[in-house]
């Protein structure tokens, strides 16, 4: 199985073996380049993920393309999220459209991808959502639901883990709940 990392802003070609693909650049449409457009998620997929015989693969996709991510999932085909078994995402700016969130969340939970863990990151802040205190920033990892051997999951309430770590080390890592 392939990983690929995107990242416009901040490449981690250290991170480069040879079954994750390092795509510097954003998915879908993204206004800081000229022309302001990147190969959507299934071009991408079509053109990298493909087996020796040419059939798609299941793949694992991080995504932290700076807004980005909104737009490259929101036009993502079904067939597209179908082949992705888990997905990491840095959501930005999630708080500034609660009905865009709401309706981009559903379609990833009715494709079956489920929450399993989340980090605040500490560059963005806390933000108040509904009598919660919040992150700005929240980067989510999600599994392809159900995963083989796993008969039921609870996610933490209480964040951050101890396998987490701060974004910004000069800076505490930001505490939460989830509600």
């Amino acid at each position: 199985m392939r990983g690929f990392a995107f990242d416009p802003v901040a490449p981690r070609r250290d991170l480069i073996g040879p079954q994750l693909i390092f795509v510097p650049e954003a998915v879908g449409p993204w206004p800081q380049t000229t022309p302001p457009y990147q190969a959507t998620l299934d071009q991408q997929l079509a053109a990298f993920a493909q087996d020796w015989n040419g059939e798609p693969q299941r793949v694992i996709v991080k995504m932290d393309i700076e807004c980005g991510e909104w737009a490259a999932l929101e036009t993502a085909s079904d067939g597209a999220l179908d082949r992705i078994v888990q997905l990491v995402v840095e959501w930005h700016q999630w708080t500034d459209n609660p009905t865009r969130t709401i309706r981009l969340w559903d379609r990833l939970r009715e494709a079956g991808f489920l929450l399993v863990h989340i980090h605040g990151n500490n560059y963005g802040g806390l933000v108040s959502v509904g009598g919660h205190v919040l992150p700005q920033t929240l980067e989510a990892t999600y599994l392809r639901w159900p995963v083989r051997g796993c008969e039921a999951w609870q996610i933490a309430r209480l964040w951050p883990l101890p396998i987490d770590r701060p974004n910004n080390p000069a800076d505490p890592d930001l505490e939460f709940a989830t509600p």
